[in-house]
């Protein structure tokens, strides 16, 4: 709970930190990607690494979607959280009133993101 209401450069370092964790808990996300899944679909990554990892980095969900981005949840409540996606393209996702409206380059595809 204290990380997701953590500064930004709070978060920023705890990425940087937690990176190797991040990297491998994207590459088990990656590896539970359905090719059935339409281009804006997501699921949550609910495997029993994805969840060892994610219990050991304290982050409350992973998810997939379609297009390859992997999204992991710090924390929040409802439609307000806070975490770190990865891009497969590097390029910022779009920001919209329904889903992003922070997101910020941190290092190699991933971004700080915040919604409401």
């Amino acid at each position: 709970m204290n990380l997701t209401l953590s500064t930004d450069r709070a978060l920023t370092t705890w990425f940087q930190n937690n990176r190797p964790t991040l990297d491998r808990l994207h590459e088990v996300a990656s590896e539970s990607k359905s090719s059935s899944l339409a281009l804006d679909e997501w699921w949550i990554v609910d495997t029993k690494a994805a969840s060892g990892i994610a219990e050991e980095l304290a982050v409350s969900g992973v998810m997939q979607t379609a297009t390859g981005a992997t999204v992991v949840t710090i924390g929040g409540m409802v439609d307000n959280t806070v975490g770190f996606v990865w891009s497969p393209t590097e390029i910022v996702p779009p920001i919209n009133n329904g889903e992003y409206i922070w997101l910020e380059p941190i290092s190699g595809g991933w971004f700080l993101f915040k919604t409401s």
